[in-house]
């Protein structure tokens, strides 16, 4: 009798390390399909942009506006989807789903500030990325070929929001975090947004500013007959508690004049991506694509 109580309990022993063991592996696999479908989903979203911008770009290149009163032909819709982020108490929601493990690994415990400044920065990166490093002349649709007194089109701005991200410290000095900080290119952030030599830059811009994208975010830009341009908000880069939109802006060039690499140094052209507090970012922006 003793030897069979002691076998039941032996079977019950080992039934409960299976049902232990087949739980472990059942949470283990939720978390890697959540991670692995979140991660698939944020990739899907990307190729679908990049490609709806290539398809507009294609097109566009063979069909131009009759003339430059006239806006440019839309045949697409560009495929963008905005992403809505979250960084409060020590943990990051991207569109209401938890991914903080995505974003602390390089912040030790407890400090919030590094992980708003870390998923800032990486959103960014990955605006700067989807865009094309800023390499390719995109947007055509939202061509603005109106004429304004005292400027001209080629100083207008066009604007895509890759992100939302809400934060609730305030971190002070954000560029020094850019200037500092390795991206996933392994350069800094400040050197993967700012100084890739194949992007789009007016050269008058970086003249007076070092880069395009200090040039952009200072608002700083050229003269229209003699008159400076100087309508949009300086973007100080410092992170307060607060909404703000990770933005990729094109600014000049219209329909009516080339869109050739070599002639680069003809053209006003700049692409870049710059973080803009959200009630900014229709004074900074002359059309917001949505």
């Amino acid at each position: 009798m003793k030897l069979i109580n002691n076998k039941k309990g032996m079977e019950l022993q080992t039934a409960l390390v299976v049902l232990v063991i087949f739980g472990v592996v059942l949470i283990l696999l939720i978390f890697l399909y959540k991670t692995l479908l979140v991660g698939a989903s944020k990739e899907m979203d990307i190729s679908k942009c990049q490609s709806s911008l290539l398809l507009t770009k294609s097109v566009s290149e063979k069909v131009k506006s009759v003339s430059c009163s006239a806006p440019a032909i839309n045949p697409f819709t560009i495929d963008c989807p905005r992403t809505f982020f979250s960084v409060k108490e020590d943990k990051v929601l991207r569109n209401g789903k938890d991914v903080t493990s995505k974003y602390n690994n390089k912040c030790p415990t407890g400090a919030n500030t590094c992980l708003q400044q870390n998923v800032v920065a990486s959103e960014m990166e990955v605006c700067w990325n989807i865009f094309f490093n800023g390499e390719q002349p995109v947007l055509q649709q939202m061509e603005i070929n109106e004429w304004k007194f005292f400027k001209q089109k080629d100083h207008i701005t066009t604007c895509v929001i890759c992100s939302e991200i809400t934060v609730d410290k305030d971190t002070g000095d954000f560029l020094n975090y850019l200037k500092t900080k390795p991206s996933k290119s392994g350069v800094s952030y400040y050197d993967k947004l700012a100084k890739n030599p194949r992007a789009w830059c007016d050269d008058k811009i970086a003249q007076k500013a070092t880069t395009c994208w200090d040039g952009m975010r200072q608002a700083i830009d050229t003269s229209v007959w003699g008159w400076a341009v100087w309508d949009r908000p300086v973007l100080d880069y410092t992170l307060k508690p607060g909404k703000y939109a990770v933005v990729f802006v094109r600014r000049g060039l219209s329909a009516c004049e080339a869109e050739s690499n070599d002639k680069k140094g003809d053209e006003y052209l700049t692409n870049t991506v710059q973080l803009i507090p959200a009630d900014k970012v229709s004074a900074y922006c002359n059309s917001v694509m949505s």
